[in-house]
């Protein structure tokens, strides 16, 4: 039970797998975005 907790290659990966994922929803509203002039990103985009 602790073992997965204090790996940390396992936390690692989780951290890496996140911010990935959170990279490529971020460029991908922000290409959306500026295909669109007009309009402004909402702000929990940004923040998260």
């Amino acid at each position: 039970m602790s073992t997965w907790s204090t790996s940390p290659s396992a936390v690692k990966s989780w951290k890496e797998e996140t911010h990935s994922r959170r990279r490529v929803m971020a460029a991908r509203s922000r290409k959306y975005f500026c295909s669109m002039p007009s309009a402004t990103p909402p702000p929990e985009t940004e923040k998260s």
